[in-house]
Order: structure tokens, then C-alpha cells, then sequence
């Protein structure tokens, strides 16, 4: 038996990190995993089914597993070759160190047919892993895909932008993956992504460019849900959000944490293009009272149920003028008026 390195290792402190007190977990006759200081390690070797069969839920259907300890690229490649997956609609694979070697082997399984959704999240998948699945004719049954925190890079958007089997997608998630504003620009730029009613694109810095290219878009008129945090958007991106007749059908807008200021905010204000919203999350964004004011003051917002203002300098009298608004009056949190640090 190997570990992969003394940081698998359990024991007493001050004892030598191969002398490890261990027990093995037995399932049908197969080593399950590997016991240490608490936790289940898995242990190559072991047929895979044992594990699959351990975290199936819902009549095999959904295949959990995010807290069954590291895959790796090769835990994968043994997942990628289980005929057991042949059920499997859901599959989970949160936090697993899967590179490009370890997807691409999922990705060109016989056995991934029926997926529908695949969590990817928290992984070191490139933009070969990506390629990968633009690629796989098998996934081509795919609805949802989560990606975030991976290291895809303009060039992965690109290829999820020119997949000809991924057409079916409905919610896609990136963030984390500094695709840039070329990235967006790809993803806006595609056809195969017209059924998309879930974007998520945080911590991209896709910029003005590319939240300008995303507005201008035919192909994303389904959008429902659009997540823009942390993308150094200024009033120009939001100008252009605001003016996009594309985006109409949007019911929560996330662009906490940009630098679109009091100009921004009216630009959104002002917009007859988004009175579906019902989210609106607007942290962190250098807002004075006179963004707070264009706000309150707009008749186009009136379905908001949510307005997410925490860390704008707004003020008492902001956070009032909010609160008091007759076409803000279904908005059901606390607006708080203070300057706060994040």
C-alpha cells in the first residue's frame, strides 16, 4: 500500500509518519477506504463500484461524491470505465484533484450518456480537460455544467463556446476561471449557448468589453439568472447592460463588487429593459445617496424582492429613501445605511 505523500498520514504526535494505526472499511468483500485520524481516504486498488454503490442516491440516479476523499486522475479514469454510470443523471465530483487526464477519461466514457448534470467544482481542469468535454458526443445530453474554480483561461471559453455537442446546456458556471473579456466575448459569440437561462461569471474580469459583448449577444435571450461579481464592471459595462434588449427575460442580476458607482446605478435606474428583476445584488459598489436615490426613483424596478445594498455608503437618508419608495415597496430585506469595509 502506498500513501501519496506524509500528509495522507495520520498517528501520534512525535511518532514516524509511516507508523499509522489503520483499520480497513469492508463493502462486499472490497477494501472501502483507508481510516485516518477521523477520516476516509480512498485507497486505489479496491474496485470503484464499491464506492459508487456507497453514494448512489435517489434509485441510483444521483452519484454524490464529495465527501468520499481525493479521485485524482486516476480514481477518475477507474469512475470513467464503471458501467454503473450508466443510470447516473447527477454526478458530483466536488474537490476531487481532477486534472485534464482524469476529465478527458469521463468525458470519452461509453458509459456518461445519461448525465445531465456534472459538478465540477474546485478542481485543476485546463483548457485541454475542456476541450475534452466540447468534444464529448456522449455528454451531449448535458443541462447543467459547473466549473468554478478551475483554470480554463479564455481559450476553455472559447471551446465550450464552439461545442457541438453541449448544446442542450441551461446553466453554466465559471466562475473563477479568468476567462477575461475574450472568454466572454466567445460565450456571447455562440450559437450552441442559446438555451442558457443560468450564467455565472464571477471573479472573471471579463470588464466592460466583455459585459458589453455578453449585452449585444442574440444568443443569450433566455437568460434568467446572470452573475457578474468581481469583474471590474464600471458605468460603461453597465450603460450596456442597461441598453440591451437581449437580456430582458433577466430576474437576478449579481454585480457585487465592480466599480459602477452612482453612473452605473442609473444607467441600471433607467433601464426599461430590466423591469423582470426580482434580485438585484449591488455590494460593495462605491454607491452614494444619489445612486440610492436613482433607485428609489424607478418605476422599472418595482419587481424587485431582493435588493442587496450592504458595504455602499448610502447613508440614513439613502437607506430611507429606499425603504420609503412606492415602487421599491416589495422589496422584503433590510437596506442598512452605513460605510462598511469588506
Amino acid at each position: 500500500m502506498e500513501f501519496d505523500s506524509p500528509a495522507c498520514a495520520g498517528g501520534d504526535p512525535g511518532e514516524p509518519w509511516m507508523r499509522i494505526g489503520w483499520t480497513w472499511k469492508r463493502m462486499a468483500g472490497f477494501a472501502a477506504g483507508l481510516v485516518v485520524g477521523g477520516l476516509t481516504l480512498p485507497v486505489w486498488g479496491y474496485d470503484i463500484n464499491v464506492l459508487i454503490l456507497k453514494n448512489f442516491k435517489e434509485n441510483r440516479t444521483v452519484l454524490d461524491l464529495k465527501n468520499s476523499g481525493v479521485l485524482y486522475d486516476r480514481g477518475v479514469k477507474q469512475l470513467a470505465q464503471s458501467r454503473l454510470l450508466r443510470t447516473v443523471r447527477v454526478l458530483i465530483l466536488d474537490s476531487k484533484e481532477i486534472g485534464d487526464e482524469g476529465i478527458t477519461a469521463l468525458a470519452r466514457s461509453e458509459y456518461v450518456g445519461n448525465l445531465e448534470e456534472l459538478n465540477l467544482f474546485n478542481n485543476h481542469i485546463g483548457v485541454e480537460g475542456v476541450r475534452s468535454l466540447s468534444q464529448s458526443e456522449p455528454l451531449k445530453n448535458l443541462k447543467i455544467l459547473n466549473l468554478w474554480g478551475n483554470q480554463i483561461g479564455p481559450q476553455g471559453a472559447g471551446a465550450l463556446a464552439g461545442s457541438p455537442h453541449l448544446t442542450r446546456l441551461v446553466a453554466l458556471d465559471l466562475t473563477g476561471n479568468g476567462i477575461g473579456p475574450e472568454g466572454a466575448r466567445a460565450l456571447a459569440q455562440s450559437p450552441g449557448l442559446n438555451q442558457l437561462k443560468v450564467l455565472r461569471l464571477g471573479k472573471n474580469g471579463i470588464g466592460d468589453a466583455g459585459l458589453a459583448a455578453l449585452a449585444q449577444s442574440p444568443h443569450l435571450t433566455h437568460l434568467e439568472t446572470l452573475v457578474l461579481y468581481e469583474n471590474d464592471l464600471g458605468p460603461r459595462g453597465l450603460e450596456a447592460l442597461g441598453e440591451s434588449p437581449h437580456l430582458t427575460r433577466l430576474k437576478e442580476l449579481n454585480l457585487a463588487k465592480n466599480r459602477m458607482a452612482d453612473a452605473g446605478v442609473e444607467a441600471l435606474a433607467g433601464s426599461t429593459n430590466l423591469q423582470r428583476l426580482e434580485i438585484l445584488d449591488l455590494q460593495w459598489n462605491a454607491i452614494s445617496p444619489q445612486g440610492a436615490a436613482a433607485l428609489s426613483d424607478s418605476a422599472h424596478l418595482s419587481s424587485l424582492r431582493i435588493l442587496k445594498m450592504w458595504g455602499n455608503p448610502i447613508g440614513e437618508k439613502g437607506a430611507r429613501r429606499i425603504a420609503e419608495s412606492p415602487h421599491l415597496k416589495n422589496v422584503t430585506n433590510t437596506i442598512y445605511p452605513g460605510d462598511f469595509s469588506p
